[in-house]
């Protein structure tokens, strides 16, 4: 799903990016957690969600 079509569904912005990440518990305080990744951390993560 693309972040477009859920926000026209209704998500707000954040949960959409944790749904389409697969992200439980809180969205903003996955998201907030995951700012602080370095890159590598985060290309591994979005390896592992293909």
């Amino acid at each position: 799903m693309l972040i477009r079509s859920m926000k026209r569904d209704g998500f707000k912005t954040e949960p959409a990016f944790a749904a389409l990440l697969g992200l439980q518990g809180d969205p903003y305080e996955e998201l907030l957690r995951m700012y602080s990744w370095s890159d590598e951390q985060l290309r591994r993560f979005i390896d592992k969600t293909k």
